[in-house]
Formats: C-alpha cells, sequence, structure tokens
C-alpha cells in the first residue's frame, strides 16, 4: 500500500512513461478550459469554445470507445486460453468486463456494451477510425455505421461503409440512421430484414411513477408498430388554439391522454371478466351528496386524489354502489348504471357536433359529456338542457374558471364571459387563461 503523496512506484519525473505523461496533458488543458470565466468571454469567443469542446468530446468519446473494446477483447482472450474447452469463457469474460467498467465509470450496462461495440467497428476500420479521430463523426454516426455493417461482408462491406462515411459528415443522426437502413435494403435485403428483427427484438416500455405523483411513460418501437404509434398520435395531436401556450413535449402528452380516454371508451377494447378496461374511482357516497372539493377519491391502483381534481371525469361515466361493513368489507354491490344514455350521447352528438366552446373543432369523439350549471344538479340527471360536448381542455375550463354558457337557439355555447360568443378569440389575452 503507498501513503498518499508516497512517490513509490512511480518513474522519476524525467522518466514518466509516454501515456501518464500525455493524461498528464489532458487533465491539464481540461482544467485551463474549465477555470476560463464564461461571463467574461465574448459570443464569438463562447461559440468558438463550444465547437472545440465538441470536436474534443467525439475525438475522445472515440478513443473511449477503442480502450473499451481492447480491454474487453483482452479479457476474452485471457479466459479462452485459461477454459480453452469452454466456448462460453470469452463471451463471459466480455460480459464481466462491460459490467465492471460500468460500475467503475458510473456507465449504464447499454453504454458500455454500445462503446465495446463501437470500439471493435473502429478497430475493425482504418476509415471509420480516421474520421473519428477527426471529430467527423459523433458516438451516434459510430453506432449506427457498426449496426448497419455487421450485416454485410466483402465488396458490399467496403462500399457501404465509403458510403455512409461520406454520409455521416454532411447528415445528423437521425437522417443518418434512415440513410444507414435504406442502403442496407438496397445492398442486401436479407439483410435488411434480419436488421429490422434485430431493432424489434429492441423495442421495450415501462410505466412507472414518480415520487410526487407522475406517471412516467418510456419506451421505444420498430417497425410498422413504430409507424402506427407515430400516426396515432399524430391523430390526436391538435394544434394550440389562440389562448394555450403548451410545449411540443405537453402537446404529445395530451394528445396520449385522449387517445387512451378514445380507447376507454372504444368498443373493441379487452375485457376482462366482461368488463371493458376502465378508470375505477371510489368515491364516499356522503361525499357525492356534499360535493366537497376537498372530499378524498381513491383510484384502483391505489393513487389518491380530491373530488375537485376528477369532477369533469364524473360527467359521463359508469357508475356502481357497494355497500361495506365497519371494517371495509363489501357486504352488497348494486348492478352498473350508465351516467350518460347512448341516446342522450347520440342526440348530443347530432346537436352540438362536437366540442361547444367557441371557435374550438374537437369533434365529438374526443369529447366529454359536460353538465351545464349546477353539478349534478337534480341527482345528476342529464338531459338536451343539461349537457354539452366538451374537448379535455375546455371541459376542465368550465368547471374550474370563469368560463358560461348562453344559447344560440337549441346549441349551448362556451365562452370567456369578457369575449361574447362570435368575436375573434385573438384580438386580446384570454383573461380566463
Amino acid at each position: 500500500m503507498f501513503e498518499p503523496g508516497d512517490d513509490r512506484g512511480r518513474a522519476p519525473r524525467g522518466e514518466r512513461p509516454v501515456t501518464v505523461a500525455v493524461l498528464d496533458r489532458l487533465e491539464a488543458a481540461v482544467t485551463g478550459v474549465l477555470d476560463r470565466r464564461v461571463d467574461e468571454l465574448d459570443e464569438m469567443a463562447l461559440r468558438a469554445e463550444l465547437a472545440a469542446v465538441e470536436d474534443a468530446r467525439r475525438r475522445l468519446h472515440a478513443r473511449v470507445c477503442t480502450v473499451t473494446a481492447t480491454l474487453a477483447d483482452r479479457q476474452a482472450a485471457r479466459a479462452r486460453q485459461v477454459a480453452p474447452t469452454d466456448p462460453r469463457a470469452g463471451e463471459r469474460a466480455v460480459r464481466e468486463t462491460q459490467t465492471a467498467l460500468a460500475g467503475e465509470l458510473g456507465w449504464t450496462p447499454s453504454e458500455a456494451k454500445a462503446n465495446r461495440e463501437v470500439g471493435q467497428q473502429l478497430t475493425a476500420s482504418p476509415e471509420a477510425a480516421s474520421a473519428a479521430a477527426d471529430g467527423e463523426l459523433s458516438v451516434g454516426h459510430l453506432r449506427h455505421l457498426h449496426r448497419t455493417l455487421k450485416h454485410l461482408l466483402g465488396e458490399q462491406r467496403r462500399e457501404a461503409e465509403t458510403r455512409l462515411l461520406a454520409a455521416a459528415k454532411v447528415e445528423d443522426v437521425v437522417m443518418f440512421g434512415r440513410t444507414c437502413q435504406a442502403l442496407l435494403a438496397e445492398l442486401d435485403a436479407a439483410a435488411a430484414e434480419q436488421a429490422e428483427t434485430r431493432r424489434w427484438q429492441r423495442r421495450r416500455a415501462s410505466v412507472t411513477r414518480t415520487p410526487d405523483g407522475l406517471t412516467q411513460l418510456f419506451g421505444q418501437w420498430a417497425g410498422v408498430d413504430a409507424e402506427g404509434l407515430e400516426t396515432v398520435i399524430r391523430a390526436f395531436r391538435r394544434p394550440d388554439g389562440p389562448d394555450e401556450h403548451r410545449t411540443p413535449e405537453q402537446r404529445t402528452a395530451d394528445a396520449i391522454a385522449d387517445w387512451v380516454r378514445a380507447t376507454l371508451a372504444g368498443e373493441r377494447t379487452p375485457t376482462q371478466h366482461g368488463t371493458r378496461p376502465h378508470v375505477v374511482m371510489t368515491i364516499a357516497a356522503e361525499d357525492l351528496k356534499t360535493r366537497d372539493p376537498a372530499a378524498p377519491v381513491t383510484f384502483g391502483s391505489g393513487r389518491q386524489t380530491i373530488l375537485a381534481a376528477v369532477r369533469d371525469y364524473l360527467d359521463d361515466a359508469n357508475w356502481s354502489w357497494i355497500v361495506v361493513d365497519p371494517d371495509g368489507i363489501p357486504i352488497e354491490a348494486g348492478p352498473e348504471t350508465r351516467h350518460v344514455p347512448v341516446a342522450l350521447w347520440r342526440s348530443l352528438v347530432l346537436r352540438d357536433g362536437g366540442c361547444i366552446a367557441d371557435g374550438c373543432d374537437t369533434p365529438p369523439e374526443w369529447c366529454d359529456v359536460m353538465h351545464l350549471g349546477d353539478w349534478h344538479k337534480d341527482g345528476g340527471r342529464l338531459s338536451l338542457d343539461t349537457a354539452g360536448l366538451g374537448c379535455r381542455r375546455d371541459h376542465r375550463r368550465y368547471d374550474h374558471g370563469a368560463w358560461t354558457i348562453t344559447w344560440q337557439g337549441r346549441r349551448p355555447v362556451l365562452h370567456h364571459p369578457d369575449r361574447p360568443p362570435g368575436t375573434d378569440p385573438r384580438a386580446g389575452p384570454d383573461p380566463g387563461g
């Protein structure tokens, strides 16, 4: 063991190994960049530094990949020498090396694997290694290049490498990925099919809850499934209204939520015990009577909310009652009742034709049935005089804001009181928000 500051085991300063001296210079260069005060640089200097740092980052990441692959290859070769009769010895050694590097360097296992694969590509391709050393290829380009060339051999591989290296220097990562797919299909249809299968095998999705109660969706899809997913999201993704200012991510989140609601309301969804999937909310009968906005509501998953947060969902819902004993054990259950009869729904579609908010063109199939006036007035019974169609956004506005209903003949119109129906909503800011 060497104590801090102990020079034993080190070469004299004038005789330090070349690799150590190089790393010392790298550390000094990085420290020099980080010591520069950003707020003292003008815009031209900032842009120059950004370009230089990005160039260095690309070149160093290529080096990271090459070193990773070299370490894994050496461990695999050593394992095969130790156990020459074990055909899986080298493969296990590679996985163990990746796992060890991930733990030491804070990588994910997939990052460790990708770095090794890119490093193997650079080792096998002097042209790609040269381009990466010059900072012309990002790690994303290198991954696409590796995944494409691994399916080709001989002259086809050399041709593909030449064409793809030229494309990688002028295309961003997404466009380059499409170029790789197209070129592989052009050169070898069977290889393209194999690559598509590999992409499909990488599909995955996860739904998790964040500590603050949000649901987080992450996933990736391939082939027809990916195209179908994007097509459906585009169909439900509506542009902002004149008084909306959503981020692109919020528009996509709203589109997925509308898609889920339309699916739950559809007739072709899978059933469980004869019932289509639906969101379950448990509310005490007394709380429904008092309409206390702070009354607790429990979802089927166990998540908690309050009545005010779900009142717009309760306008069009199936209801059933369950009697429980003092210990909370169900002892009697009533039949499920559709809150909005089919005949009323059809009449609303015919009369309203979609969302009744002034200037909104959301179609009926994306709309809720809204209570017009007092919520659950007259025991919650709905009629053409007390109901209207509203998209999720405008339904929430009506329930939680100052928006009001006026009648144009037999059709209700939802609008802000400071904007009479028929006025241009772009004439000024929306006081209701």
